[in-house]
C-alpha cells in the first residue's frame, strides 16, 4: 500500500507538470464552429500538422521538431475533441478540414501545407480536396486512408476495454514511464531499431514527446471516439480530384495503418509520390527520420 501511494504521488506530480506545460504553450481561437486549440513554432512558409490518435497539439509540436524550424513555421492543431478543441469543430473529417481553413483565416494566412499523421490523415485529405487553392502541399505519414477490414471478436473486445481504461490516466502512465520499448514494439518497430532509436538523444526526446499524451489520455477520449466514427466512414470523397502535390510515406511493417492502402492512395492522387520505408513500424518517420525528412 505504501509503495502504491508513492507511485501514485509520482504519477500525479508528472501529470500536473504535463498539464502545466500544455496550458503554457497552447493558444485558443474562436471560429464559427467553436474553439480550436493550437500552438506554433518555427518561421517560414506555414505547415499545419494534423496529429494522430491519442494526440493533440503537443504531439504535433513533437513531430514538428523533426524538421528544420528555421525554414518552416508549424501550426500544431488539436483536432476536434482533443484537449481544448471543441467537438463541434469536427465530427467529420470534412468539418475538421473546414476548421483548419477557418484557423488560417484567423491567423491571416492565405495557404499552408498540411501533414496528416495516422488518424489525422482523413482530415488532411479533406483539406487538400476542399481547399485546393489554400493547400500548398499534402504529406501523409503512417496515415489511415481507408476503413480497416472487419476485426476479430477478440480484437473488438480489446478496443472496447481500451475505451473504458482510457478514462483512467493512472492506468496508462506506467506504459509511458516504464514501457516505451513495449509501446514501440506494439507499433511494429523491430528490436534492433528500438535500441538504436532510444540511443539517439534527439529521436528519444521526440519519441518521449509523441507518447507523453497518454499521461493525460482521459482528456483526449472524445477525440478518439470521433476518430473511430471518421474511420468507419472511409473512404470519403474522390482523392483523384486532389490537385495538390503530395507525398505519401509509409512503412511496410506498419501494424496500425495498411501499407497497401497507402500505396493505393499514392497511385490515386495525380501528383503524389510514394515513399516506402522498410522497418520503423507506425512511427517510422522518427525511427528513419533521415530517410523521410
Amino acid at each position: 500500500g505504501a509503495l502504491l501511494s508513492v507511485v501514485y504521488a509520482i504519477f500525479r506530480r508528472e501529470r500536473q507538470v504535463h498539464l502545466d506545460r500544455l496550458r503554457g504553450r497552447r493558444r485558443l481561437h474562436l471560429i464559427e464552429q467553436g474553439v480550436v486549440e493550437y500552438a506554433t513554432t518555427g518561421q517560414g512558409p506555414a505547415v499545419l500538422i494534423a496529429h494522430g490518435a491519442l494526440g493533440g497539439y503537443d504531439q504535433g509540436l513533437a513531430i514538428a521538431h523533426l524538421f528544420d524550424q528555421s525554414r518552416f513555421s508549424f501550426i500544431a492543431v488539436s483536432r476536434a475533441g482533443y484537449l481544448g478543441s471543441g467537438i463541434p469543430t469536427g465530427l467529420t473529417a470534412a468539418q475538421q478540414a473546414d476548421s483548419y481553413a477557418a484557423l488560417l483565416d484567423k491567423l491571416g494566412l492565405e495557404k499552408a501545407a498540411i501533414i496528416g499523421v495516422a488518424g489525422g490523415g482523413p482530415s488532411a485529405l479533406q483539406f487538400a480536396q476542399r481547399y485546393p487553392d489554400r493547400c500548398s502541399a499534402l504529406v501523409m505519414l503512417s496515415a489511415i486512408a481507408r476503413k480497416p477490414p472487419p476485426r476479430a471478436l477478440f480484437f473488438r473486445a480489446m478496443l472496447s476495454m481500451q475505451d473504458t481504461l482510457i478514462r483512467f490516466d493512472f492506468l496508462w502512465w506506467p506504459f509511458y514511464r516504464f514501457g516505451q520499448r513495449l509501446l514501440l514494439k506494439s507499433n511494429g518497430v523491430p528490436a534492433a531499431e528500438i535500441e538504436a532509436t532510444m540511443a539517439d538523444p534527439q529521436k528519444k526526446a521526440i519519441m518521449d514527446a509523441i507518447y507523453r499524451p497518454i499521461v493525460t489520455a482521459s482528456l483526449r477520449r472524445p477525440g478518439m471516439l470521433i476518430d473511430s466514427m471518421q474511420i468507419e466512414g472511409l473512404p470519403a470523397g474522390d482523392v483523384e480530384q486532389i490537385s495538390t502535390p503530395a507525398l505519401v510515406a509509409h512503412s511496410e511493417s506498419d501494424p496500425v495503418a495498411s501499407f497497401e492502402d497507402a500505396r493505393g492512395l499514392a497511385q490515386a492522387i495525380p501528383l503524389a509520390e510514394f515513399l516506402a520505408v522498410e522497418g520503423g513500424g507506425h512511427v517510422f518517420f522518427v525511427v528513419h527520420s533521415e530517410q523521410v525528412v
